[in-house]
């Protein structure tokens, strides 16, 4: 009788509340990050953005606010309803737009490649051949993720905000590869050091 694998993991169903996904097949590792909150976020600093380019605009306006408050205060109940529903435009068009962030973040290391998907700074896939790879590591201060690749650019990402748990993703990744524990917290993310590999015998 033939070995049975592990059933598949479900990525686009909400069936756990779990935030983050771990699964480990044989030689292939795969962590989903559920943050459907990057499509809210992402919404409210687009106006918050928008309204800091137009900050001296905002200035005038609310200096012409005040006037208007003093000589025609009826047209205020214009102008604030006009002003937020500027506001909630700006927010919903953003939230259309930035849909896929309600997508969870898909971490994928196969024999051959380490694929990121659906970052917060960048749509699609991120495909890394493994060759060379002799790194991963959370640096605690930040919490962002580091891949180090012989002779090839180092690789940095933010997988969730909660440093501890990037660590956690960082530990899943790096044993799935077969690396041994890496000294990020001595040395600066662009300092290479010397690499260091488990070695099965």
């Amino acid at each position: 009788m033939g070995e049975s694998s592990a059933p598949p993991l479900d990525y686009a169903t909400a069936r756990t509340d779990a935030r983050v996904l771990y699964t480990r097949e044989k030689d292939h590792a795969t962590v989903v990050i559920r943050r459907p909150e990057r499509r809210a976020k992402a919404a409210s600093d687009a106006v918050g953005e928008i309204l800091g380019h137009a900050s001296e605009g905002v200035l005038y306006l609310v200096i012409g606010g005040a006037f208007v408050a003093v000589m025609k205060p009826i047209w205020l109940l214009a102008i604030i309803p006009g002003f937020v529903a500027i506001c909630l435009a700006i927010y919903m068009l953003s939230w259309l737009f930035n849909f896929r962030l309600a997508k969870p973040i898909i971490i994928e290391l196969t024999p051959t490649e380490l694929i990121l998907a659906n970052l917060d700074n960048r749509a699609g896939k991120q495909r890394f051949i493994r060759e060379g790879l002799y790194a991963i590591y959370c640096v605690s201060y930040s919490g962002n993720i580091f891949i180090r690749r012989r002779g090839q650019e180092m690789v940095e990402f933010l997988a969730t905000p909660d440093a501890a748990e990037s660590k956690r993703i960082a530990e899943f990744l790096r044993d799935a590869a077969g690396l041994l524990a890496y000294a990020a917290d001595q040395v600066a993310p662009g300092k290479p050091t010397a690499p260091q590999q488990r070695v099965v015998t």
